[in-house]
């Protein structure tokens, strides 16, 4: 897969607000970052799988070692131009309210060419990028391009490939510096594995504390550079693409070392002792990959983690794979040496959750733990076809990193780029890249950036980038493109569009989710169904009943000009809220029932609400044919206690029917267009009181 090229732009010194702080005698210093990361290059480019993972890991570490606090980060994924050039202007404003010393970091991760960032087919030239940057009223600017082509960035400042550079702590650095992952004429990548860059991924392990040769606490931009450049190079040397060099062009002033990371302040630590060496994986409770390296014998290497429970693997330089569960407490550093790992005969698998998966069993491990009891041989390599009758017994011996995968009952696979077609099942260690159609059921650990198909169930235990459809339940960790289900969607994330004949459940949703039954936890988006339940409503929920845990939820007793005696409910969240009520008029023996729907407008006194209200009026004389209401509704209402508030307004009521409609007094307007059609308008009035 082609990864993005990596620049970095470094305007300054780069240094933690405590690191400069304490070596300069001065205040300490507001960091502010902007980062985004955008999978969506425009229509003629491939979409980019990890890009906005990257921005979402980037800003996680920097957030924890490099002292930017949350109120000071703002992240923003898949925006086109204009949302870039918004969030430009947003730190033009916090920057302008910050006092003393003010330090600026960008980050983007996603599709550019050799003329700018590719935004959803929008291009923001590097001219213009430069210029948005400069124009941000900071004293120090750092600026990080994850994207295809960025090179040229460097090319154009006159960068070549160096040794690295030399800077001492004496004092502070000013300039500025730009990195690239790889030379203008080499491809960098990215990795299913990883879920992210390789370059990206050895940088921000190498932030974590791996890069900290000099075993001081921080990580300096030397330090990091150089563990990154060897990292790329050793991990991509046996790949398809070729090796990647990271290359940079760098004019620094001054003496003094550069500070991205701090790792003296972390919640908890991990040392590996000098007696561990080989290839080190440290995966936490949801099995995401955290931290890679080589360490070396004779040197310890302490890593910053947030507290909690981790899983460590070793792979020793004679072969052997060594494992071992770790506790790391707030506060304290655990020491892991070769005494504390047992060895292990099996390969540890790659979760394909994704950053932000729950904190149990992916859906994919418990489905195939139920049904295939195999681990995939190690060492698995690509094969273009592959034929399984069931799992296990396959032309190629099966656990294969496939292009087209052919099952007469069932298969399992590593990973399909095109074709797979199983007659009941498909299962799939890590990703779909193109179609995986079953009779029954498909199950990937990983992506799904193509098609899914499954008669009855499909789960996905990362992220669903192209189109997922059930003919009963559809399962996946993220929807960024579509998930259609015949009885029931399920997700933790939607950004796209999530659908279901009968019931749609979702953690949170920034996209779509339709359904006869809606079932959300943060709702940034749209829900559109009959029923629709959610903790927290930010965009919109629109339903008969809407049920939302941070919404209105009101009892009405009110008074019409049509009705004196009314009872009605008011439920919703998020600016809409629908309406049903019942009322009787003992002068004219008058029931009437309503239903409608609504915008408001709530503060934490008073609420203003626009309703559009249709209501069904009988009496002795109607009863065989009822008369119909249609009214526009405006309402100011004050809430004096907790569970206490009265309102009221003005309405424009129009009636329509083949008989002119009595509502006790005379209307305004009366239009006869026909003989079958009469038309009756007034204002109205309506006071009352809410529980």
């Amino acid at each position: 897969m082609m990864r993005p090229l990596i620049a970095l732009a470094l305007f300054g010194l780069l240094g933690t607000p405590s690191y400069a702080a304490a070596a300069a005698g001065e205040a300490p210093v507001s960091r502010f970052a902007l980062v985004v990361g955008a999978n969506d290059g425009g229509a003629d480019r491939v979409r980019l799988r990890y890009a906005t993972v990257d921005a979402e890991n980037f800003a996680q570490v920097m957030g924890t070692y490099g002292g930017i606090p949350p109120e000071q980060m703002l992240l923003v994924l898949d925006p086109d131009r204009s949302g870039v050039d918004a969030a430009f202007a947003e730190l033009h404003r916090r920057l302008g309210d910050a006092p003393g010393r003010t330090e600026l970091v960008v980050f983007y991760s996603g599709h550019a060419d050799e003329k700018g960032l590719l935004l959803g087919g929008e291009r923001l030239g590097y001219a213009e990028l430069r210029q948005h940057i400069s124009a941000v009223p900071a004293d120090v600017r750092i600026a990080i391009v994850d994207a295809c082509a960025s090179g040229a960035l460097i090319r154009s400042k006159g960068g070549t490939r160096k040794p690295p550079f030399l800077v001492d702590q004496s004092s502070r650095v000013t300039g500025h510096a730009y990195l690239a992952s790889a030379s203008a004429d080499e491809a960098a990548q990215e990795s299913d594995r990883l879920q992210a860059s390789f370059f990206s991924h050895a940088l921000l392990t190498g932030l974590r504390g791996a890069a900290d040769v000099s075993t001081d606490g921080v990580v300096t931009l030397n330090e990091a550079y150089q563990f990154a450049f060897r990292e790329t190079l050793a991990r991509t040397e046996g790949t398809r693409l070729g090796a990647q060099h990271a290359s940079y062009d760098m004019q620094l002033v001054g003496s003094g070392d550069v500070v991205l990371t701090d790792l003296r302040q972390t919640g908890a630590g991990l040392l590996l002792t000098d007696d561990l060496a080989g290839r080190v994986f440290v995966r936490d409770a949801d099995n995401r990959l955290i931290a890679e390296l080589q360490k070396p014998a004779g040197q310890p290497v302490k890593l910053g983690l947030a507290p909690g429970s981790y899983r460590m693997r070793l792979e020793t330089t004679d072969g052997r794979s060594l494992t071992g569960a770790v506790a790391l407490l707030d506060g304290q550093t655990t020491r892991v040496d070769g005494q504390g790992l047992t060895v292990s005969a099996l390969e540890e698998t790659v979760a394909r959750g994704g950053p932000d998966a729950d904190a149990r069993p992916s859906r994919f491990e418990r489905v195939v733990a139920a049904l295939v009891d195999e681990d995939p041989p190690a060492g698995a390599d690509r094969r273009a076809v592959g034929v399984s009758l069931v799992p296990g017994v396959a032309s190629d011996g099966g656990g294969k990193h496939r292009e087209v995968s052919l099952n007469v009952i069932a298969g399992r696979s590593r990973s399909v780029g095109s074709v797979e077609l199983g007659a009941v099942a498909n299962f799939i260690d890590e990703d779909v890249g193109g179609v995986q159609l079953a009779g029954v059921v498909n199950a990937v650990g990983g992506n799904v950036d193509g098609v899914q198909l499954a008669g009855v169930v499909n789960v996905a235990g990362g992220s669903v980038d192209g189109v997922q459809l059930s003919g009963v339940v559809g399962t996946t960790g993220k929807v960024r493109g579509v998930q259609l289900a015949g009885v029931t969607a399920v997700a933790d994330d939607v950004r796209g569009w999530q659908q279901s004949a009968v019931v749609s459940v979702a953690d949170e949703v920034d996209g779509v989710q339709l359904g006869l039954i809606n079932v959300a936890g943060e709702v940034d988006g749209v829900q559109l169904g009959l029923i629709n339940v959610a903790d927290e409503v930010d965009g919109l929920s629109i339903a008969l009943i809407p049920w939302i845990r941070n919404g209105r939820r009101h009892v009405e007793l009110y008074a019409t000009e049509l009705t004196l005696m009314n009872v009605g409910g008011r439920l919703g969240g998020g600016g809409f809220h629908t309406l049903i009520a019942g009322g009787y008029q003992p002068a004219d023996d008058r029931y009437t029932a309503t239903v409608g729907f609504g915008a408001e407008i709530v503060g934490e006194l008073w609420s203003m609400d626009i309703d559009l209200l249709v209501t069904g009026a009988v009496t002795d004389q109607t009863l065989q044919d009822p008369q119909g209401i249609a009214s526009l509704r405006a309402l100011l209402g004050a809430q004096f206690y907790e569970h206490l508030g009265v309102f009221g307004g003005v309405s424009w009521n129009v009636a329509a029917g083949p008989r002119r409609f009595d509502p006790g007094f005379e209307p305004m307007v009366q239009l006869t267009p026909d003989w079958t059609l009469h038309v009756d308008m007034w204002p109205g009035f309506i006071a009352g009181v809410r529980f």
